[in-house]
């Protein structure tokens, strides 16, 4: 299966991963999400597709897409 992320969900992950350790965990980005407190609630539904998104990937495939950053939103990403 491949998955593509759209522009708000790219620049979440790229924004993230930036704050994140050196070497973020798919654990951690998952996590991160999960807590986020968003204002606007326009930005539910992204952060719940980002989320489900990501849960696709496996620990490997996720180092894979943190190689490749900054998401590029054109780009197909396998999953498991």
């Amino acid at each position: 299966m491949m998955i593509q992320f759209n522009y708000e969900e790219a620049e979440l992950i790229n924004g993230l991963c930036d704050e994140a350790d050196p070497s973020p965990t798919l654990n951690g980005i998952v996590t991160r999400l999960e807590t986020i407190t968003v204002d606007d609630e326009g930005l539910i539904p992204i952060v719940k597709s980002t989320i489900s998104k990501l849960q696709l990937f496996n620990n490997e495939t996720f180092r894979n897409i943190l190689n490749d950053l900054p998401l590029d939103t054109f780009k197909m990403y396998p999953t498991l």
